[in-house]
């Protein structure tokens, strides 16, 4: 998919030319400017797959926190029922 920017260029080329830049150099800088600016777009599409790989990831964090939480509440409820039957066998 081709990007589509929207640069006056020929006003651009224009004031630098008036600021004093040689008509030639403002031209070549201009074009070399207009292929960054195009080479650092990013489209819907890029957009689109980074999103896709950020809630990947955050849907793998928060499954992993998810199994944690059930650990230490299965080792906490163990704990406490080591402590009732201890208190029970205690009266």
């Amino acid at each position: 998919m081709e990007q589509t920017l929207i640069l006056d260029t020929h006003s651009f080329v224009k004031e630098m030319a008036e600021a004093g830049m040689p008509q030639p150099v403002a031209e070549a800088f201009v074009k070399n400017y207009t292929k960054y600016l195009l080479g650092n777009l990013a489209t819907k599409q890029d957009i689109a797959v980074e999103i896709a790989k950020i809630e990947t990831t955050l849907t793998k964090e928060i499954q992993a926190s998810q199994f944690k939480i059930i650990g230490v509440l299965g080792g906490l409820m163990a704990a406490f029922a080591v402590i009732i039957v201890a208190v029970d066998k205690l009266l």
